[in-house]
C-alpha cells in the first residue's frame, strides 16, 4: 500500500527498544569471548552465566567454550599437583555446563590427589614428630633412621635435618671439650661435658669409650685412695663417680666398701671399739692391699680391751647410783677455818663447766646475719599442727585437721611416715614403709595406717595445700638434714629453717651449708659430743668474755663471737 507508515529495521532484524537490549546482550557476549581468548575464565564464566546469554544462541557456543577452557585448565592444575584449584575449575565447568562426564571425571581424579595429598602431609608429620622425639631422647641415630625410612615432606625434610644437624654440632663441640678436659685429668668439667653428649645422644660409642676411660680412671684413684689411707679423697671423687657410673657393679662394691669404713668411724666416735673392729675385720679380706687397717684393728683391740677393763673396775659400780638431792643433804656444810680444812674443800668448777651445754634437743640457734633456726637432736622427730593433741617436735600453725609426719634418721639414711592425706612431690605417700630399727612412731595414727619412703635431698612435702615444706642434704659430707618451711609457718616468725642434727652443722659461704653465712672466710662446724655441743674452726673464738677453743663446751644463752659471725644458743 502506497504511503504506509514502515518500522525502521537494523540489521538484528529488531525494531525499536528491543533492537537496544539486543545490542547491549552481543555486546556482553563479545565481552566475554575477549576474556575467554586472554585466559581470564572466571570473568567469562560469570558472563557465560547470565540468563539473558544462556538464551541466546551465541551464548550457547559462550558456554561450551568456556566449559572446556576450565575443564583444560583443570588438567593443567592436575599436571602441576595443585588438584585445590582443579576441583574448583571442575566445579565451576559443571555449575555452567552441567554434569559433563569429563567434568565429573577429572573432579574425581582432583579430589583424590588432594586425598593423597593430607595422607602424605598426615604421615610427614608423624615422622617429623618421631624424629623429634628420639632427639629428645638422646637418640641421634635413631632420628637419623626415621628421617632416612620415612616419607617427608620437603619443608619438614628441611626442618629436621636442620635440628639433626644442630645436635650432631652440639654433640661433637661436647665429646672434644670431655675429651680435652679429661686429658688434663679436670674431671668436674668432662663429667659435665659427657652428661650434656649424653642427654644428645646416648648411643654414641665416643660418648661411650670416653664414659669407660672416665670410669676406669676415677675407680682406680679411688682404689689407690683407700689402699693410702686418704679416705677423704676417695670420697671426693666417689661424688665424682657417682654422676656418671650409679648402678655399676664395680663401682658399687667400692661404695659398700666406703660405707662400711665409714660404719666404723661412726662406732668409734661413739665408743664402740668392738664393732669398729668386727667392721674392718671384714674390710681387711676385701680391701688386701689396704696397709693400714690391720693397725688399726690391733689399736682397737687394745681400747677395747681397756675400756672393758675400766668397765670392770670399781668405778662401775656408780652405774646404778643415783646422785642425792638438794633436799636429801643432812646439814648444811660447815665452814673451814683452819688451813687443813681449807685444802680438804674440793676443787672449785671452773665457770664454764658449772652452767652445762644447752639442756633438751630442740634448741633456738639465733646467728647474726643469717637468722634463727630450731635445731633438733633427736633421731625421730614429728612435725604437724602445734595444736595437736598429740605431742609433735616441731610445731606449725596450721588447720587442727592437718595430718602429722615423723621424718626418721637410721644411720645415713631418713624416711618419712604419715597416715593419709600426706603428700611427697605432689603424689600420695607411698605404701607402708618395711619397719626400720625399733621403728617407733610419735604420731597417734595407728601404726597399721602408716604410710612412709625413703626421703632424698630436694623432696617436696606437703601435709595440706597450705604447710609445704622442703627435705634437702646440702652438704653431701654431713648425715645431718634440713627442712625447709616453703609453705608453712613456725610460731617465731623468723624461722624459716630446721636443722636435723646428726653430729655435726655445717656454717659457713656458699650453698653447700646447713646455715650460710657469707661473712664468713671459710666453714666452722658446731659438733655434737656425747650430748655436748662444741664449736670447731674459726679465729677469735669467745664465749661471754672468755676465749674458747674446739675442746671447751657450748652454754646456753652465752653470746658466742669469733671474727666474721656472732651466734647465741638458746634451749626451746
Amino acid at each position: 500500500m502506497v504511503g504506509a507508515f514502515t518500522p525502521c529495521r537494523d540489521e538484528t532484524g529488531c525494531r525499536g527498544p528491543l533492537r537496544t537490549v539486543i545490542r547491549v546482550l552481543l555486546l556482553r557476549i563479545r565481552q566475554a569471548e575477549v576474556a575467554l581468548a586472554d585466559g581470564r575464565l572466571e570473568e567469562a564464566a560469570e558472563i557465560a552465566g547470565l540468563p539473558e546469554v544462556r538464551a541466546h544462541r551465541r551464548g550457547q557456543d559462550l558456554i561450551s567454550a568456556v566449559a572446556q577452557s576450565l575443564l583444560e585448565r583443570a588438567r593443567r592444575w592436575l599436571a602441576m599437583d595443585r588438584p585445590a584449584e582443579a576441583v574448583i575449575d571442575a566445579d565451576n565447568a559443571i555449575r555452567l555446563a552441567g554434569n559433563l562426564p569429563t567434568a565429573i571425571e577429572l573432579k574425581a581424579r582432583a579430589a583424590e590427589v588432594m586425598l593423597q595429598q593430607q595422607n602424605r602431609r598426615r604421615r610427614s608429620a608423624q615422622v617429623l614428630a618421631r624424629a623429634r622425639l628420639a632427639l629428645h631422647q638422646g637418640r641421634l641415630a635413631s632420628a637419623r633412621d626415621i628421617v632416612q625410612r620415612g616419607e617427608l615432606s620437603s619443608t619438614g625434610l628441611a626442618t629436621i635435618m636442620e635440628d639433626l644437624n644442630d645436635h650432631q654440632d652440639r654433640l661433637a663441640t661436647c665429646l672434644a671439650r670431655a675429651q680435652e678436659a679429661l686429658a688434663r685429668q679436670q674431671y668436674d668439667p668432662a663429667i659435665d661435658q659427657l652428661l650434656v653428649a649424653g642427654r644428645l645422644d646416648a648411643s654414641n660409642p665416643q660418648l661411650t669409650a670416653l664414659l669407660d676411660q672416665l670410669h676406669g680412671e676415677l675407680l682406680g684413684q679411688i682404689r689407690q685412695a683407700i689402699d693410702q689411707g686418704r679416705l677423704d679423697v676417695a670420697g671426693m671423687l666417689e661424688d665424682r663417680l657417682v654422676r656418671i657410673a650409679r648402678g655399676a657393679m664395680d663401682f658399687e662394691q667400692i661404695r659398700q666398701h666406703l660405707r662400711e669404713l665409714r660404719q666404723a668411724w661412726e662406732a668409734i666416735e661413739r665408743g664402740q671399739p668392738r664393732r669398729a673392729e668386727e667392721v674392718l675385720r671384714r674390710l681387711a679380706a676385701a680391701l688386701p692391699e689396704a696397709r693400714w687397717i690391720d693397725p688399726c684393728i690391733q689399736q682397737l683391740q687394745q681400747a677395747a680391751t681397756a675400756l672393758e677393763a675400766v668397765r670392770a673396775s670399781p668405778i662401775s659400780l656408780l652405774a646404778g647410783a643415783r646422785p642425792a638431792l638438794a633436799s636429801e643433804t643432812l646439814a648444811p656444810p660447815v665452814p673451814a677455818t683452819t688451813p687443813a680444812a681449807r685444802e680438804a674443800l674440793p676443787t672449785p668448777v671452773p665457770p664454764w663447766r658449772r652452767s652445762a651445754t644447752p639442756a633438751g634437743n630442740r634448741l633456738l640457734l639465733q646467728v647474726d646475719g643469717a637468722g634463727s633456726f630450731v635445731l633438733v637432736r633427736d633421731p625421730v622427730i614429728s612435725i604437724g599442727p602445734i595444736s595437736s593433741s598429740g605431742r609433735v617436735h616441731i610445731g606449725l600453725i596450721c588447720d587442727t585437721s592437718t595430718p602429722t609426719c615423723t621424718i626418721e634418721r637410721v644411720e645415713d639414711d631418713y624416711f618419712l611416715r604419715a597416715g593419709g592425706g600426706v603428700m611427697v612431690n605432689d603424689r600420695p605417700l607411698g605404701p607402708p614403709a618395711p619397719p626400720v630399727g625399733r621403728g617407733r612412731h610419735l604420731t597417734d595414727e595407728p601404726a597399721a595406717a602408716a604410710r612412709g619412703r625413703l626421703l632424698a635431698g630436694g623432696d617436696r612435702i606437703a601435709l595440706s595445700p597450705r604447710c609445704r615444706m622442703v627435705f634437702g642434704l646440702p652438704v653431701p659430707a654431713s648425715t645431718t638434714a634440713v627442712v625447709d618451711l616453703t609453705g608453712a609457718r613456725y610460731p617465731r616468725s623468723d624461722v624459716r629453717r630446721v636443722l636435723l642434727m646428726d653430729r655435726d652443722v655445717v656454717i659457713g659461704p656458699g650453698g653447700a651449708t646447713h646455715i650460710r653465712l657469707d661473712s664468713l672466710p671459710e666453714p666452722i662446724v658446731l659438733l655434737q659430743r656425747q650430748a655436748e655441743l662444741f664449736l670447731r674452726g674459726g679465729t677469735g673464738l669467745t664465749m661471754g668474755d672468755e676465749p674458747i677453743d674446739e675442746n671447751r663446751p657450748l652454754q646456753s644463752g652465752l653470746p658466742i663471737r669469733g671474727s666474721g659471725f656472732g651466734m647465741v644458743i638458746t634451749p626451746i
